[in-house]
């Protein structure tokens, strides 16, 4: 009648010390495991975080960060949402003595400071957030764009709170509607002393009335970082009073302790509240030292409606052990056996009742497409970057300022949430780019593409620009020297790349120093989620910023033609056809995104095909 799945994580602790040697150990048998879970249950619609994802709240930490998640996400397939939370690791610790962090000390005690760190825009809280800054970055740029995304293939909303990692989100998988209430726990934690029983959450962190939210889901979660018995006196009251009433969420999820553990508290009211504890997916402690531990591990769960108002929880802990000859094993945690492990809760919806002949399809209740399908093959399977100019739709104005553009030399910065299209615009302008540039008086030589995913650091991305101009690798000088004779315009994929700790501020300076001015041999054209203004503030000291050459140029979603044009050529020679009617929810339901477009066309294609 429904099923959602999860997995559990927390205390990834990405730039700790002892990362480079300890956690390779742990990474093959962590991914191999969640492919053969995945492989056996089905994969997670989503992963949640329960803070500690870096280690001391830097920036590349954060950029090492998103190769883990991808790692994750590429083990488990599919496309599961992202869902986190900050922890005590995810801040910049202030310096020892300074003044605001000495204050925030008597935050319990004080309503006047409490009231100045929820007050939006207050120095206080500016302070904060400052502290907070490189994760916030991350969760807007990574996060936060992917819920952008996917916001209508899920039925996804949400709200965010006075701090960052504060947010109420909804969304819509498997027939269930899902609440998750996100937390920050963290934001007292100010240095590495003892703060149990010192830190505090309040119910002014949350942006809307959070019974009103949880009553419009099937069911609720609530996630932090610190289990409870880490907050103050006063804060735990108006925690189990405010917040977490017995009843109100099916748990709340949380880390920090580095070990899975599941209590359920059984009061006077005799409804049950629940707390459930993940390891620490990297933990490791008194690193170099005769007393080292290492602590691996995540948890599974599945909610399952068996009836209109009742569910099941299952809960599946795996945890790492090393063998007696030194090998790294994931099992089930013996340790956590005897806790939860499948429990029946209630859920607040009785599942709607489609009607019996439905004109539209609901088309996010469809079934995903099986890859395995014998059948002629589905002509919306492929939702990828577009190489094929025949099987582009579109976009006809969009192209031809680009043209007009890079006729003059100028560049460009392809700005737009994942998948809406930036990768299929560099390829069209790399594969009609012959006929619509190389005619004209400017004496244009190479359209080269490079999507930067593939590209692990400086020297691979300078060698990679040179193999496809067909000269041997060099960079700087001799690079510029190699173009002197040339017009080469360079299409640079997910450009979010050249952030990373592997990419100096130096490979930008060069792409601009080549790229400026009228007579430059490089005419840029870049694609990126955020502008990049946003995403690489330099430093002012510096050579000036690559955005300042790139302007940008928005990607919006398809217009309701364009998604018509999309359909209706990708139909051309099928024996299934789409109403008015279809072609209207489609548009509606992916407002026009693309790849949510591409996605639910085939859905409706399989239910259609199926019919007389």
């Amino acid at each position: 009648m429904g099923t959602l799945r999860w997995l559990h994580l927390s205390d990834l602790h990405c730039g700790q010390r002892g990362e480079k040697t300890r956690w390779p150990t742990a990474r093959e048998p962590f991914l191999a495991d969640l492919r053969a879970q995945t492989s056996r249950l089905g994969p997670p619609d989503l992963i949640l975080v329960s803070g500690d994802l870096a280690f001391s709240g830097q920036k590349r930490e954060y950029e090492r960060l998103k190769e883990v998640l991808d790692e994750i996400t590429n083990a488990v397939g599919g496309q599961p949402l992202w869902v986190v939370v900050p922890g005590n690791h995810d801040l910049r610790w202030p310096e020892p003595g300074n003044a605001t962090a000495r204050g925030l000390r008597s935050y319990a005690e004080d309503a006047a400071l409490r009231r100045a760190v929820h007050t939006p825009r207050s120095d206080t809280q500016r302070y904060l957030r400052r502290l907070f800054s490189d994760y916030e970055r991350f969760f807007r740029d990574r996060i936060l764009s992917a819920w952008q995304a996917q916001k209508s293939e899920q039925e996804l909303s949400w709200q965010l709170g006075s701090l960052p990692g504060d947010f109420l989100l909804q969304l819509s998988r498997g027939g269930l509607r899902l609440g998750i209430v996100g937390l920050n726990s963290a934001f007292l934690q100010l240095g590495g002393e003892d703060y149990e029983r010192r830190l505090a959450i309040e119910p002014e962190q949350l942006p809307s009335d959070l019974p009103k939210f949880v009553n419009q889901c099937d069911a609720a979660l609530l996630m932090m970082h610190h289990p409870p018995s880490w907050l103050s006196p006063r804060s735990r009251k108006l925690f189990e009073q405010d917040i977490y009433p017995p009843g109100r969420f099916l748990a709340c999820l949380f880390g920090h302790m580095h070990e899975h553990r599941s209590t359920t508290e059984l009061g006077a009211s005799g409804v049950p509240r629940r707390y459930l504890q993940a390891s620490s997916l990297f933990g490791l402690e008194h690193y170099g030292e005769s007393s080292e531990d290492r602590a691996t591990g995540y948890c599974i769960y599945q909610l399952e409606r068996l009836s209109p108002s009742e569910g099941r929880l299952s809960r599946i802990p795996r945890s790492a052990v090393f063998l007696d000859d030194g090998a790294l094993r994931f099992g089930d945690d013996p340790r956590a056996a005897a806790l939860l492990q499948q429990v029946t809760v209630p859920l607040h919806h009785e599942p709607a009742t489609p009607p019996s002949t439905p004109p539209v399809p609901n088309l996010t209740s469809l079934p995903p497409v099986s890859p395995l399908s014998t059948e002629l093959p589905n002509p919306f399977a492929h939702s990828g970057r577009l190489t094929d100019p025949g099987q582009f739709v579109g976009r006809r104005e969009l192209l031809r300022q680009l043209f007009e553009d890079l006729r003059r030399g100028g560049n460009r910065a392809l700005v737009g949430p994942a998948q809406i299209g930036k990768s299929s615009l560099l390829s069209m302008i790399c594969a009609l780019g012959p006929q619509r540039l190389f005619t004209t008086s400017i004496a244009a030589t190479a359209l080269v593409y490079l999507n930067l995913q593939l590209i692990d650091d400086d020297g691979d991305f300078f060698d990679a620009l040179c193999h496809k101009l067909g000269f041997p690798p060099c960079r700087g000088y001799k690079l510029e020297r190699q173009l002197s004779s040339r017009r080469v315009v360079l299409c640079l994929d997910e450009v979010e790349k050249l952030r990373s700790d592997r990419f100096p501020i130096e490979v930008r300076e060069q792409l601009r120093g080549l790229a400026d001015g009228a007579d430059a041999p490089l005419t840029l054209l870049l694609a990126s989620r955020v502008p990049l203004d946003q995403l690489f503030p330099d430093a002012p000291e510096r050579t000036s910023p690559l955005y300042n050459i790139c302007p940008p140029l928005t990607v919006p979603p398809f217009s309701e033609a364009e998604c018509q044009e999309l359909v209706t050529l990708r139909l051309r020679g099928t024996a299934v056809s789409f109403s008015p009617s279809d072609l209207a929810e489609l548009y509606r339901s992916s407002q026009g995104h693309p790849a949510t477009l591409v996605a639910l066309a085939a859905r409706l294609y399989e239910h259609r095909r199926g019919q007389p």
